[in-house]
């Protein structure tokens, strides 16, 4: 029997016009935007290994999902990137985790996909910005 896949959407929206908005902030203030991201990539990080602990078959991958917050500046401005999921260079044990979120030709996989951490943590991020921010824009 043929998988179907299937798609996932997010409605970015809102972080994309923040993100206009964070654009005209004074760089002064941007080193109070690192540990909103941090958090948020703390809190994704959290609830990934949560899911993949809670995995029979999976669990051995939770130890390697850890994340790096990268910061990137030119020409007076910049932006915060945070990548979190699996690293191989943590645990080998990561190799397996594309099977725990996606499963493979005759299987589903039986983890929850790492977008829903990212999904869940969007308002808090969203929300911990404005607060930063309000008055300011």
């Amino acid at each position: 029997m043929p998988r179907t896949g299937a798609k996932v959407t997010t409605d970015t929206s809102e972080v994309r016009a923040l993100a206009a908005d964070l654009r005209a902030i004074p760089e002064k203030l941007s080193r109070h935007i690192y540990p909103i991201v941090e958090k948020a990539a703390q809190n994704m990080k959290a609830d990934m290994r949560a899911e993949m602990d809670g995995s029979e078959h999976f669990n051995v991958v939770t130890r390697s999902i850890d994340y790096d917050v990268n910061v990137r500046s030119a020409f007076g401005t910049g932006s915060y990137e945070a990548e979190v999921g699996p690293n191989k260079d943590r645990a080998p044990s990561a190799s397996l985790a594309q099977f725990a979120y996606f499963g493979d030709a005759s299987r589903p996989g039986t983890v929850a996909d790492p977008q829903l951490a990212l999904e869940a943590e969007e308002p808090k991020f969203v929300s911990a910005l404005e607060k930063l921010l309000d008055g300011l824009i």
